[in-house]
């Protein structure tokens, strides 16, 4: 392999591990900013299981109030 192709791949790997890097704490960052205040992480654990099984968001506020 020549080194023009070696530093090639190399610095392409090296941008796209930053890219999913960046990408990965953009997302976390918009989650924590999305989840109102008072509810802990628990609570949102709990709420996606409850939408996993199928539950509408009517009948979970229904158990909420």
């Amino acid at each position: 392999m020549s080194k023009f192709k070696y530093f090639s791949e190399t610095e392409q790997l090296r941008f796209d591990a930053i890219s999913r890097e960046k990408y990965i704490n953009d997302r976390a960052s918009l989650e924590r900013s999305a989840k109102p205040a008072g509810r802990s992480e628990r609570d949102y654990e709990i709420l996606a299981n409850l939408k996993s099984l199928g539950m509408s968001d009517e009948q979970i506020k229904s158990i909420l109030k």
